[in-house]
Order: C-alpha cells, then sequence, then structure tokens
C-alpha cells in the first residue's frame, strides 16, 4: 500500500511538472506571436504621429517614435526589468513571498549583467526568459509611443526622452509588478486579471 501511494504521489508530481511546462510552453507561443504585431504596431504610431504633424514637423514627430523605441529598449533592460522583478508587493524593501525583499531577489536575477543571462535565455522553470523580456520590453515603448500621441509638436525631443523614460521604464513597470507579477499585490489581495495589457498599459 504504501509503495502504490509512493508511486502514485510520483506520477501527481511529474503530471503536475508536465502541466507546468505546458502552460509555460503555451505563454511563450502567445509572446512569440504578439512580439511581430507589437512591432507593427510602433509603425502605426509612426505613421499616425508624422500624418497629424504639420509639414514642418513631420520629421521630428518620426524622430520621437524612433528615438523612443532606441531608449525604451536599453534602459528598460538595465532598471525597467529590474523594477518589474523588485517591488510585486508594493514600493517597499520588506520581505515578498519568496522570503527576502523584493529588491534583492530582483538583484540577483534581473540586472542586465553578470547572472541575468542565465535567465534570458528559454527557461520553462520561471517564466523569466527572453520572449517576456522582449514582450514587456516592446510594452515599455508602447507606453512612450502612447505619451507620444498626446503631445505632438508640444514637447521638445529631450523632454519627449526624458518623459519617456520615466513612464516606459518605471511608471509602467510598477503598475505591471502590481497587476501582472503572480506575487503581485494587486493579484494576491484582489485577483486582478488584466489579460492582454488592457488596464497596465493604457
Amino acid at each position: 500500500m504504501e509503495s502504490q501511494i509512493a508511486e502514485l504521489t510520483a506520477q501527481v508530481a511529474a503530471l503536475q511538472s508536465s502541466a507546468g511546462v505546458t502552460n509555460t510552453g503555451f505563454a511563450e507561443v502567445f509572446y512569440y506571436l504578439s512580439i511581430p504585431l507589437m512591432i507593427i504596431i510602433h509603425a502605426g504610431f509612426l505613421a499616425y504621429e508624422m500624418g497629424a504633424s504639420r509639414a514642418k514637423n513631420v520629421l521630428s514627430s518620426g524622430t520621437k517614435n524612433l528615438l523612443a523605441f532606441a531608449f525604451m529598449i536599453p534602459t528598460f533592460y538595465f532598471f525597467g526589468w529590474w523594477v518589474y522583478w523588485g517591488f510585486p508587493t508594493g514600493l517597499t524593501f520588506s520581505e515578498g513571498p519568496n522570503g527576502i525583499s523584493g529588491a534583492a531577489y530582483a538583484s540577483a536575477i534581473a540586472w542586465g549583467w553578470g547572472e541575468s543571462a542565465q535567465y534570458m535565455g528559454p527557461n520553462v522553470a520561471d517564466q523569466a526568459s527572453g520572449v517576456f523580456f522582449g514582450a514587456f520590453a516592446l510594452f515599455a515603448a508602447t507606453t512612450a509611443s502612447i505619451m507620444s500621441g498626446s503631445v505632438i509638436e508640444r514637447i521638445q525631443t529631450v523632454g519627449f526622452v526624458i518623459l519617456a523614460v520615466i513612464l516606459g521604464s518605471f511608471a509602467w513597470v510598477v503598475a505591471a509588478a502590481w497587476g501582472w507579477h503572480a506575487d503581485g499585490w494587486l493579484v494576491t489581495q484582489f485577483g486582478v486579471h488584466d489579460f492582454g495589457a488592457a488596464g497596465l498599459v493604457h
């Protein structure tokens, strides 16, 4: 009887592991399909803003969109990704569900150098693979592009880049940490489910 229980326990553990891998695989396929669409969205933002600008400001509007993309990817890599992993329980350094502070956990896995390389490739154990980073970086750039559309012809380029970095690599990422992270306080306390970025990005 005990051997049967041990065998059944092992089978249940194997099934749970298999289900986790399958779920992660489906999520990664979803993001692999979404990333090209998000890049096309940026081409649409570029066309819209250049079309909505007066003739003398067309080049400036196009340049701002390209600069948003160029600045958001590296700034999100260097500190936006860290913010996402560091503050799911709020803007505190208190202990999180892992028994360490979110900031300590993020420092261990999400900085853009050192040990983070092992987490940026395909990694079905914790879903922190490069495809998730790519999708989140594009969401950060989308946040900057949405803001860009609201300030057409009304902001200088340097001011736009600074505001884009603040919104895309910090403000939006804090909201994502609270509403998308498995340990985010909106998820754990209120059961928030924001599929497709309908609430957090917009």
